[in-house]
């Protein structure tokens, strides 16, 4: 899984042997692995990243977690502020309520059916789109129109910040954290 980081926080990371050949932000994406019932650590096996970025995860992590139909268990995105696992529909919107109502603000949240949902604030009005999932093997593809398939949601999260499509009332802004970490309150 890739997740945010600042590298001026990561003490793990060696940041002198970057500085000259690549130019790191406050947001650069590193690889993580959360498998590890010891904790999340820096993925460093450059084929296996490799692999992650071509096909998707596929790996089982965390198995003892909630499973999303047709991924991997939902914890791979507990890194990213927008996913909420345990929001429900009403939940959802008395979250992106609190931060304004403002247009583009959004968060994906798993539904009673266990799939996928975007909650999108549109002109003060709340839109519930569903994230449809197709599985072939191991490859694992996840999308609002058929049109454009990502390998997994920071994919799809990115392409629709910066597009609209034809589902989506507007493009993605901001997504919304919870208050405080462990609460979907």
């Amino acid at each position: 899984m890739l997740v945010d980081a600042d590298p001026k926080l990561s003490k793990s990371v060696q940041t002198d042997k970057w500085k000259s050949s690549v130019n790191l932000d406050e947001l650069d994406r590193v690889p993580v692995d959360f498998s590890d019932p010891n904790g999340p650590t820096l993925m460093t096996d450059s084929d296996e990243i490799g692999e992650m970025l071509t096909h998707g995860e596929t790996r089982a992590i965390y198995t003892n977690q909630p499973t999303i139909y047709g991924l991997a268990p939902c914890s791979i995105y507990r890194a990213e502020r927008w996913f909420h696992h345990d929001a429900d529909r009403i939940r959802a919107e008395r979250m992106l309520f609190r931060t304004g109502r403002k247009d583009g603000s959004f968060l994906i949240r798993v539904n009673d059916y266990n799939c996928l949902v975007i909650t999108v604030c549109y002109r003060k009005a709340f839109w519930n789109i569903a994230i449809n999932c197709k599985v072939d093997g191991h490859n694992t593809k996840v999308f609002i129109e058929r049109d454009h398939q990502f390998s997994n949601l920071v994919d799809l999260i990115v392409y629709y910040t910066r597009n609209q499509g034809a589902y989506l009332p507007c493009r993605l802004a901001q997504g919304v954290a919870l208050r405080w970490p462990g609460s979907a309150k």
